[in-house]
């Protein structure tokens, strides 16, 4: 959910990293995929900027604004933004991962999504132990229910 939950195709993406600064922006097609694969012009775009703090800490952000082809008209959309906190540290003989996530967003008719994740790994040698505890409020379409049973009357 952080960084949106789809396919998508005719994408064009830019990355400049500064230092210890990276954004990067992506402009694509949120429209499903078919075969034989058609270009279609950007309709969703992405930001996504990153900070490494030190040599331990990096934090981030993003936002997106992208098509949902299966809407009602095809013409629906999902905004949303993330936010995280990543952390590396060296801890008897191992490397210790985290990562702290959260994500929110925005469908039609004022049906939201959201989550936070909270995850670790621990990596010794060839050895890894990974836990990851998450909460999610996912919007009804998750669970096979049509758009017409999303909206706040349904």
């Amino acid at each position: 959910m952080q960084d949106g939950f789809h396919d998508a195709s005719s994408i064009i993406g830019l990355s400049y990293q500064s230092g210890p600064t990276t954004v990067e922006v992506t402009a694509f097609s949120g429209r499903d995929l078919s075969w034989p694969f058609p270009i279609h012009h950007p309709d969703s775009i992405a930001v996504r900027l990153n900070q490494q703090i030190g040599r331990h800490v990096r934090i981030g952000g993003s936002y997106g604004d992208v098509l949902l082809p299966d809407g009602p008209g095809a013409s629906e959309r999902h905004r949303f933004v993330s936010a995280w906190v990543v952390t590396q540290d060296h801890l008897q003989g191992g490397v210790l991962k985290t990562a702290f996530i959260w994500g929110q967003g925005q469908l039609h008719a004022g049906v939201s999504t959201g989550s936070f994740l909270e995850e670790a790994t621990y990596e010794r040698g060839r050895d890894r132990v990974f836990g990851r505890a998450e909460r999610s409020r996912c919007f009804r379409a998750t669970w096979g229910l049509s758009w017409a049973m999303m909206s706040p009357a349904g």
